[in-house]
């Protein structure tokens, strides 16, 4: 390379810095516009939320669990008794996952299928009667 050509990395580091400085200018053009413009072409939608189940407490009880349930959706929360059999545990997950975990994925399957609210107490064998198709798809997807 000749002492007489242009280094190409100058060239490269130069137009780097050009595109820097015309980003950051156009950036400080953008965060000058009044936030009540912007915010009049952004409305945003209220379609609700999908449900947050939480699984609080876990009481071991003569055959299984019990278990204190939250479920959470938009800004409020509904509280649930949950109870679940070691056989039921055993039959949806083989052992293979905790008991809250599963009773978790019964909750969140019942919300996503059932168009009635849960009760506030029920045994997650339940479900069975309310969604037969349970079984097996909570099975393929633990």
């Amino acid at each position: 390379m000749s002492s007489d050509s242009p280094d190409p990395r100058a060239s490269w580091a130069e137009e780097l810095r050009e595109l820097a400085r015309v980003w950051k200018a156009g950036w400080i053009l953008a965060r000058r516009r009044p936030i009540a413009h912007a915010m009049e072409s952004f409305r945003p939608s209220r379609a609700p939320s999908s449900p947050t189940v939480v699984v609080e407490i876990e009481r071991e009880c003569a055959a299984g669990w019990e278990y204190d349930v939250i479920i959470r959706q938009d800004d409020h929360a509904v509280n649930h008794t949950v109870t679940m059999s070691w056989r039921d545990h055993d039959y949806w997950c083989g052992g293979a996952m905790s008991p809250s975990r599963v009773v978790q994925a019964v909750v969140e399957y019942a919300l996503a299928n059932l168009t009635t609210p849960l009760p506030g107490k029920f045994d997650a064998a339940k479900v069975r009667r309310w969604l037969p198709r349970i079984d097996s798809e909570l099975r393929m997807a633990m």
